[in-house]
């Protein structure tokens, strides 16, 4: 039954089966899935299936889960033709879907794409209208930092299908410690990260799953943003610091989103800003600045990058080394996007980057120097 879709008559009750297994720890889903009897107990398989891994199952991801050698489970195989194009291989698949590599077979564009496909159980329901707003998020952004959308259609069974540019790459934070990576040099690969948040920003877009995983950096040095598949549009008649849509708990990865997308808070463009923030800390430090989410005394207690490398370094030459070009400055800057508050991080990604340029340059930026002191006061002081 699991590699049928979910019919529509079920849809509704599918749906709320799915909401609340969102709500339960991923180390009890698998119990919480198993205990479900009665007539629910036919929608555990399409659960499971739309739940997949941990991450996938908060941010409706295609790449999160690792690609395993059994067949797709959606019943597609390498050879396999959707629309114009030859299914080569399978790339990744996460809750929401699998990425394959494919190649055009008609008279368009001879290239290698990546292909999205979504899960056929999906199509029953509002994950189609998803898909579809990705395809016009994307059709909006043409950047060098952004993974081009090529092609958009429909199989002849019915399938939908984006036809994406093919990222050969790493992941940001792969990449950065094969190569060891300066600190410079990891910085201005933030820095092509939030110029393409400010592309996206200024046409209404926020990415809302900035991760590791969604920064690929090619071999030519070139960061390249992925996955605007929980993309929010701004509505036309507001600024880019206002609300989005409605406010959505749980559409965000653990350990990278913001409070507000763990407290139902509004979304905005600052939601970006510390993800961004946190990927900056990861790539200086080696780890992120926090636990599963970013809320309450976890938020507040935030160390400085400059402490963290301090612990993780134990007295090394190379660590203190770190610790002192950390502190100081580029302190100042990640703490300003790691703000729990919103209206307290840099009001755009352009500024963001102006404040990451201005330390590569050796001049005064514009956020706050925060010290051990100041920092314990502000801790005492929120809690």
């Amino acid at each position: 039954m699991s590699s049928l879709p979910c019919p529509p008559q079920h849809w509704p009750r599918f749906s709320a089966l799915l909401d609340a297994a969102m709500e339960v720890p991923e180390p009890a889903r698998v119990d919480w899935l198993e205990g479900l009897g009665g007539p629910d107990a036919e929608f555990r398989p399409w659960l499971a299936r739309v739940l997949g891994g941990a991450a996938a199952s908060h941010t409706g991801s295609f790449l999160d889960r690792p690609v395993s050698a059994a067949p797709a489970e959606d019943g597609f195989q390498a050879g396999d033709t959707v629309g114009p194009y030859r299914l080569e291989a399978l790339l990744g698949e996460g809750g929401m879907g699998q990425v394959w590599r494919a190649s055009r077979q008609d008279d368009g564009p001879k290239r290698e794409v990546a292909l999205k496909l979504p899960h056929a159980e999906l199509l029953a329901g509002p994950f189609r209208q998803r898909f579809r707003r990705e395809r016009d998020v994307l059709a909006a952004l043409s950047h060098p930092h952004i993974a081009q959308l090529y092609d958009a259609g429909m199989s002849t069974e019915g399938h939908p299908y984006l036809a994406l540019e093919l990222v050969r790459g790493q992941r940001i934070t792969d990449d950065c410690r094969a190569s060891e990576t300066s600190l410079d040099r990891r910085v201005e690969l933030v820095r092509q990260v939030l110029d393409a948040l400010s592309y996206a920003h200024r046409r209404l877009i926020v990415h809302r799953d900035i991760k590791p995983s969604n920064v690929l950096v090619t071999p030519e040095g070139d960061a390249k943003l992925l996955d605007f598949g929980i993309a929010k549009l701004l509505r036309p008649t507001e600024t880019a610091d206002l609300l989005l849509t409605q406010p959505a708990a749980h559409l965000a990865t653990p350990g990278y989103g913001a409070p507000e997308q763990f407290d139902g808070g509004a979304i905005t463009v600052s939601t970006d800003l510390f993800s961004v923030g946190v990927l900056l800390f990861e790539l200086c430090t080696g780890h992120r600045p926090f636990g599963r989410t970013p809320t309450g005394p976890d938020a507040a207690a935030a160390p400085l990058a400059s402490q963290r490398a301090d612990a993780v370094a134990a007295g090394s030459p190379e660590g203190a080394r770190l610790a002192r070009m950390l502190r100081g400055d580029l302190d100042a800057v990640i703490a300003n996007a790691l703000a729990p508050n919103p209206a307290e991080r840099y009001v755009s990604a352009d500024a963001f980057q102006r404040d990451l340029r201005r330390w590569r340059e050796g001049l005064p930026v514009s956020a706050r120097r925060i010290g051990w002191v100041a920092r314990s006061a502000e801790f005492v002081r929120r809690n």
